[in-house]
C-alpha cells in the first residue's frame, strides 16, 4: 500500500497505458473487484521478460481504470459525482494524479489531500482531533 513502483521514473515515462479489464461483482451495498487476472498477467509478463517499467505501467493503468469504473458505477446508482482520493495507496503520486485526471475528464469533482498526508499520518491526525473533541465534551466545553 502506498508504495511507488520499483522504477517510478521509468513507469511514469512509459507510455503503455493499456490496462486489463477486470471482472467485478456488484450489489447495492458493495463492489468486489477480482484482481487475480491482474496478478496472473504480471506473473506472465515477468516470466516473459517484459521490462519492469512496462509491467508497473500496466499495473497502474489497470488500477486507474478500476477506480474510474467503480466511481462511475456508484455515480450511476446514487447520482453522487464527488470523489475523495484518500488512504495510503494515494501516497503513490502516479496513481493519484492519473486517477484524478481520469475522473475529472468524466466530470467528477475530485478531492485529495493537500495539507495532511493521505496515509496513516492523516489517520493519526483525525484520531487526535476525535480524542480532543471527546475530552472537550466530557469537560463540558463547546467544540470550536
Amino acid at each position: 500500500e502506498g508504495e511507488a513502483p520499483a522504477e517510478p521514473r521509468l513507469a511514469r515515462e512509459t507510455r503503455l497505458g493499456r490496462s486489463l479489464a477486470l471482472p467485478s461483482k456488484s450489489n447495492p451495498d458493495q463492489r468486489i473487484l477480482d484482481t487475480r487476472p491482474l496478478i496472473r498477467a504480471i506473473a506472465r509478463d515477468v516470466e516473459a521478460g517484459v521490462p519492469a517499467a512496462e509491467i508497473a505501467r500496466r499495473f497502474h493503468s489497470t488500477w486507474v481504470e478500476m477506480i474510474w469504473a467503480s466511481c462511475r458505477e456508484i455515480r450511476g446508482l446514487t447520482g453522487i459525482a464527488t470523489v475523495v482520493l484518500s488512504g495510503g495507496v494515494f501516497m503513490n503520486e502516479l496513481l493519484t494524479l492519473e486517477a484524478e485526471a481520469r475522473l475529472m475528464k468524466d466530470d467528477f469533482r475530485v478531492y485529495r489531500h493537500a495539507r495532511v498526508p493521505a496515509n496513516d499520518g492523516g489517520l493519526s491526525l483525525g484520531q487526535v482531533a476525535i480524542a480532543a473533541a471527546h475530552l472537550s465534551c466530557r469537560r463540558g466545553d463547546e467544540m470550536t
